[in-house]
């Protein structure tokens, strides 16, 4: 599948393994304070909590070169997330916008618009998780069990010196379980049920004998997007998704017609540990319906877009001396899109009218690598840590398309008044054959050093750097540097500048269609960042203050052609705070909130300047967790984002402000057997709002008609507004034990 390049990957890899096979350290290594006991630490004590994304090796939070958000899991259960990408609803400079279909969620990070790949690098366990062809995250931000996740940190601010590409705004690692207190068998359920159809089993159980473990995480989640608010916007309207002129007689199959956009997230996650070596195998999958992403009259959203990714490796932690730690990684991936995915389209042709058609898409992709990792303590007060990376990637071009040929084919484009479900020539799915024609290998090599040096006790300088190299395109170095310094009275400061750049997606790379085509010829997007940082640590008090300029260079337009014809340049800052509130008979009550406030945020396209579309310039979170007693405890979440100017290209020209909220109450260990019950209510207000549409968003929001027996309706396939769901409740069962 390789080629003849294969031999040398694993010649690579046995000199990594026989390197890092140095004297294995009984136990797990990960000292990292227990879940319970960070619930219950002062503002300043949680400060001195070790950390490791920002720099690959384990620091003190107030020590770390970077803005760090960490999330427990006592506060993602509190908090009512029902997926790991709720989260990014409640970080500060995120604007997050759902089109919950074949692009589920997206979040524009310190004022970064992309159209397809995610502006963040996702690590599950230190590894990244971007999906292989579209570089996004839906699939792990949906399926992964979030019951077995001990903690998330989320770092501010690139980091590619570090991980290489796509650290672009930032990094967000997700840390599991990968240890117990006492030997023996425990675990952790999650059987919820609630409106919409929404149901969700989330289940880890976790075996320790001595320095063996095992854990075991499986998901299933369910449910159909609520179209309680669906008529706010013109080509969401229910009606046009059963209107028989525009769909003729698909309207008749009950698995294609209506407004009804499902999506169901399936998961198993293994895990074995022997002392410091681990061996691991996942598997995830996420299929959505195409939500509100495009025109109701373009697009039927009852379909079904099928995401999957296949993950194993084996690591293994060495101390190979009392101060060189080595850590090394084999794995391989597989990922794209199932060949049960389909579409149904349609458009007017000058000559048939109004036609549609039904078509399946299909994609697959590989790749291998190893990592090599070092952390040695040179002397007191200068340590340094250095890595490389090689992965080989066996890439498709473009989809594998059944369907969408002329009339008359399996698929193809037929008169709406002459489709009728029950003989409609429906085409097969895409066989899972590789077509050498439409493959390509790449080689990524990437090596990179960061260096630590005490000044004193309280004043840190960091400087790093990393070269990659990509067989697609070249050579991309990235540096980062830092100070980090602790004042009187807990005052902290840190100054900080780092580079990154974000890698073209494979799909718009080789994988283009009419309409959305593709350019092979493209380089990554390259970003500066410079950040100065305040923060006052007390006992009950902590707040932060961020200022950031993020300038961007060869940013990528994807439209008919994608092109690099694009800089940005975005100012902006972000105020956060956490305080713990004393009151006589409650166990803890804990303020947090952001407000994130945008300057400047402008971008230049083939000279023309104008201001980045879809960024509220004022966002606002605030949020209160009360525990009564160990027993009940209840958590309101609250989001304002201000008005929204959109893209060049959408023509409604703004999005209107909104506020939602979002509560959960709980009881916990009822009985003291372990059970416990909660409810989670999502827009507990039932705010009215949408969000701007993504890629060109250009379907307008003029109604359509037949002129002339000619279909005359949304400009594009992108709708230009998406409406957000209503009111919806999960009730949810919890075991541990």
């Amino acid at each position: 599948m390789f080629g003849t390049s294969r031999r040398g990957f694993a010649t690579l890899a046995g000199v990594w393994l026989t390197l890092a096979s140095g004297p294995a350290s009984a136990g797990n290594d990960d000292d990292a304070e227990d879940d319970d006991d960070l619930v219950d630490m002062t503002l300043d004590e949680l400060m001195q909590v070790k950390v490791s994304t920002a720099s690959n090796v384990e620091e003190k939070l107030g020590d770390a070169p970077a803005t760090v958000i960490v999330l427990t899991r006592a506060e993602l259960e509190q908090r009512g997330y029902r997926q790991l990408g709720d989260i990014f609803e409640d970080l500060p400079g995120m604007d997050v916008v759902r089109p919950y279909g074949d692009n589920w969620l997206l979040v524009y990070w310190r004022g970064f618009r992309g159209d397809v790949s995610a502006p963040f690098l996702l690590m599950i366990d230190g590894l990244p998780v971007n999906s292989l062809y579209f570089l996004d995250v839906d699939v792990p931000i949906t399926a992964f069990p979030l019951s077995s996740v001990e903690r998330v940190e989320i770092v501010q601010g690139p980091a590619s010196s570090v991980y290489g590409p796509n650290a672009f705004m930032g990094v967000v690692n997700v840390i599991t379980q990968s240890d117990a207190d006492v030997d023996g068998l425990t675990h952790r359920i999650q059987l919820g049920v609630g409106t919409e159809g929404a149901r969700v089993a989330d289940a880890t159980v976790f075996y320790k004998q001595g320095t063996l473990r095992f854990r075991l995480g499986a998901r299933f989640e369910t449910g159909v997007l609520d179209d309680a608010h669906a008529g706010l916007y013109e080509y969401t309207r229910p009606d046009y998704y059963r209107d028989r002129a525009l769909w003729g007689g698909f309207v008749d199959n009950p698995g294609l017609a209506g407004f009804h956009s499902r999506h169901v997230a399936q998961a198993i996650d293994a895990h074995l540990y022997k002392d410091d070596t681990e061996l691991a195998a996942r598997w995830m999958s996420f299929a959505s319906g195409y939500g509100v992403e495009y025109a109701g009259d373009r697009a039927l959203n009852n379909a079904v877009w099928r995401r999957y990714e296949l993950d194993a490796f084996l690591r293994h932690k060495a101390q190979l001396s009392a101060k060189v730690e080595s850590r090394t990684v084999l794995r391989y991936r597989r990922g794209g899109i199932g060949n049960d995915s389909f579409f149904v389209d349609g458009y007017s042709d000058p000559l048939a009218g109004r036609v549609a058609a039904f078509s399946y898409w299909q994609t697959g992709n590989d790749s291998m690598s190893a990592f090599q990792d070092v952390a040695i303590k040179v002397r007191h007060g200068f340590s340094l840590v250095a890595g490389l990376k090689l992965e080989q990637k066996d890439l498709q071009k473009a989809y594998d398309v059944n369907g969408e040929g002329p009339a008359g084919t399996p698929g193809g484009y037929e008169p709406v008044d002459m489709i009728d479900a029950s003989d409609y020539a429906y085409p097969e799915p895409p066989a899972d054959v590789r077509e050498p024609q439409n493959r390509i290998t790449t080689e990524d090599v990437g090596a990179y050093v960061q260096l630590r040096k005490e000044v004193t006790d309280d004043h840190h300088l960091h400087l790093g750097g990393r070269v990659d190299r990509n067989s697609g395109y070249e050579v991309a170095p990235t540096v980062r540097a830092g100070y980090v310094g602790k004042l009187k009275n807990g005052i902290g400061v840190k100054a900080l500048y780092g580079q990154a750049f974000q890698e073209p997606p494979p799909r718009v790379l080789y994988g283009g269609w009419d309409g959305s085509g593709s350019d092979p010829d493209l380089e990554p997007q390259r970003s500066q960042t410079l950040e100065l940082d305040a923060s006052l640590t007390l006992t009950n008090l902590w707040q932060g203050l961020a200022f950031y300029t993020v300038h961007s260079t060869d940013t990528i337009v994807v439209g008919a052609t994608p092109t690099n014809v694009g800089e940005q340049l975005v100012i902006g800052l972000d105020y956060t705070f956490r305080a713990l509130v004393p009151v006589a008979r409650f166990q803890r009550i804990e303020l947090w909130g952001s407000y994130t406030r945008i300057f400047h945020a402008e971008e230049e396209l083939e000279g023309t300047r104008a201001r980045i579309g879809d960024l509220s310039r004022d966002k606002l979170h605030l949020g209160v967790s009360i525990e009564r007693d160990r027993h009940l405890s209840a958590t309101l979440r609250t989001r304002w984002f201000g008005r929204r100017s959109v893209t060049p290209t959408n023509p409604v020209g703004s999005v209107d402000a909104y506020g939602t909220a979002d509560a959960t109450v709980s009881y916990r260990d009822i009985g003291d057997r372990g059970i416990g019950v909660s409810l989670t209510c999502l827009n507990l207000l039932d705010a009215a709002y949408v969000h701007p549409g993504i890629n060109d968003a250009s379907a307008g929001d003029a109604p359509g008609q037949f002129v002339d027996g000619q279909w005359q309706g949304s400009n594009g396939f992108f709708a230009s507004e998406m409406p957000q769901p209503g009111r919806t409740f999960l009730l949810s069962l919890w075991l541990a034990h």
